[in-house]
């Protein structure tokens, strides 16, 4: 069965390739026809696991799996084009570069919802597991609220979680340390460090970053691609009051260049209210950013 899947498989690939957007889809021309096949696949398929198609992508070539989560990059906007998906998997998130082949997918958008069912591909241009999609179907507007996360900072994502920032930088919020524990941490890193006034605290937010595009430059990240908010709804940055972090380890200040697979983790820091609550870390990349590319990350 694997063998017939692969060679219709080949045949659309082969096929759609030459084609344009007009192009009516063709019919594998074997013993399946297209829906008995996409059928099929459906049938077989096994929660995709990252660990397992990242690691053994070769000996997982032609094997019918299914993804669910969200959409966090649109690779191509077009038919023929794909988008890349976060699924929660353990304690992170896999993810998926999947090929949206087929002129009838419905229309995906950054921060849908979506359910993929397909073939995987080894892995694309990026290193990350591909999956040839024979089926897309996308949750409605209500789900996609519910569920999604990071994207508002109605719903940022929970910390220890993982996602991918349209940028291609894959961030999880690692640790938070605050109050007195902060205040000792950044005066033994530097004695001439200013003390916190009354009713002012630091807090010492420690992120992990990881460049997973292909860029053959490398990626810069820094504190200030940063921000913070809570309850008073005022914006906090690092740059706002000048501290020396430890110069090693994961508190040292987050200032990194990375090329493509290059993973660092470092700590911001912010001097803010002590009555400040419900904070929230805010991913602002660059001075061009706009609200669409925003990420949020829940910090407790």
């Amino acid at each position: 069965m694997k063998r017939i899947l692969l060679s219709i498989l080949v045949i659309e690939i082969l096929l759609l390739s030459g084609c344009g957007e007009s192009t009516p889809t063709p019919e594998p021309n074997s013993e399946l026809t297209k829906a008995e096949f996409n059928a099929q696949v459906k049938k077989e398929a096994v929660k995709a696991d990252f660990i397992e198609l990242n690691g053994n992508p070769e000996a997982n070539e032609g094997k019918s799996v299914y993804a669910e989560g969200e959409v966090g990059v649109i690779t191509e906007e077009h038919v023929f084009g794909g988008f890349w998906l976060s699924q929660e998997e353990g304690e992170g998130y896999g993810m998926y570069s999947v090929m949206n082949m087929y002129p009838d997918a419905p229309d995906v958008l950054v921060g849908d919802w979506v359910i993929v069912w397909g073939i995987c591909l080894g892995k694309d241009e990026f290193g990350i597991p591909q999956i040839f999609a024979t089926e897309i179907e996308k949750k409605t507007e209500d789900a996609t609220k519910t569920l999604s996360s990071g994207l508002s900072r109605d719903n940022p994502l929970p910390m220890r979680k993982s996602l991918v920032t349209p940028e291609g930088i894959e961030i999880t919020v690692v640790d938070l340390i605050e109050g007195n524990r902060a205040w000792e941490i950044i005066h033994e890193a530097n004695m001439f460090n200013d003390a916190p006034v009354v009713g002012m605290q630091y807090v010492i937010i420690t992120v992990r970053v990881k460049n997973i595009s292909s860029e053959e430059e490398p990626e810069r990240v820094s504190a200030i691609d940063f921000e913070l908010v809570g309850s008073s709804n005022k914006v906090f940055h690092s740059y706002e009051r000048s501290v020396v972090l430890p110069r090693e380890g994961s508190l040292s200040e987050l200032w990194v260049e990375l090329y493509h697979g290059g993973e660092e983790t470092g700590s911001l820091h912010f001097y803010i209210p002590k009555v400040e609550r419900d904070l929230i870390l805010i991913w602002e990349f660059g001075f061009s950013s706009t609200e669409e590319n925003k990420r949020f990350f829940e910090v407790r």
